[in-house]
């Protein structure tokens, strides 16, 4: 069993074997499965040192670049928590019988994509809450990093309704290229990003695919804004701060609509 050690100014990750705590399996309380996607197996456990709910994700592959990218996640979510973004909290990564396994805290809430399938969320408030998500992207771009795999799934709401980023494992550094790791998701990714191109619009697109895939029949100013964030070409977005500009204009007009049993989303 191996652990491995961080460093200490960047989420771009140098691996450096440490001497493993003992008992790092025995600390999590039966745990429980989430989901498995093609890559990793998630589980939801106790941590008996801290007496809190953390998630564990286990990778499926036990060759060193598996072990590598659930490393530099957590070298992700490291550097998140140091520079005060909201995502979850790094608690240690572990290898065990071959396999990494990274656990995090448990954000408490619920996915975006849970909520809407539920229909426990209007279109209304699905502009409101990207509005709110566009300050994080922004403050991630201005500190040299995208997220590269915004979507439903990975937007967790929680009771207050602040929207969190989770499932950090495709983020890169805007001075790079994307790895495969993190050509994101079919339908989310934009096409510079499939190319391996690391660009702040490759999150701004992802977030518009979202409002596209989430609202079906957009009014003209919300259909506007989606297409403006999904173009390719000018006039397009260049940065979050502009993106959430429009959708706070929305989200004002919307409250004025409402009060004359309009709809501007």
């Amino acid at each position: 069993m191996t652990t491995y050690a961080r460093p200490a100014t960047s989420a771009t990750l140098s691996l450096v074997p440490t001497a493993a705590a003992p008992g790092c399996v025995e600390r999590y309380n039966t745990p429980v499965l989430l989901t498995r996607t093609t890559s990793h197996t998630i589980t939801t456990a106790l941590d008996r040192v801290s007496g809190h709910e953390v998630i564990i994700k286990q990778a499926h592959s036990a060759e060193p670049a598996a072990q590598l990218r659930l490393a530099c996640e957590g070298a992700m979510l490291r550097f998140l928590a140091r520079h005060e973004l909201l995502a979850p909290r790094f608690v240690e990564l572990f290898e065990h019988n071959g396999y990494a396994h990274l656990v995090m805290t448990r954000v408490q809430g619920r996915t975006l994509a849970a909520l809407h399938s539920a229909g426990q969320i209007s279109a209304a408030q699905i502009v409101q809450l990207l509005c709110r998500l566009c300050q994080s992207v922004l403050r991630l771009h201005q500190l040299g990093y995208v997220h590269h795999d915004i979507k439903p799934p990975n937007i967790l709401v929680r009771p207050d309704f602040t929207p969190v980023l989770i499932d950090w494992g495709a983020a890169a550094a805007l001075r790079g290229r994307a790895t495969p790791g993190g050509i994101g998701t079919v339908g989310f990714a934009s096409p510079d990003q499939v190319r391996g191109l690391v660009r702040p619009t490759n999150d701004l697109f992802a977030l518009g695919m979202t409002l596209d895939a989430l609202i079906v029949r957009p009014a003209p100013r919300l259909s506007a804004i989606i297409d403006r964030a999904i173009a390719q070409h000018e006039p397009r977005y260049h940065s979050a701060a502009e993106l959430g500009r429009d959708l706070a204009q929305l989200c004002l007009i919307e409250r004025v609509a409402s009060c004359l049993s309009l709809a501007a989303v």
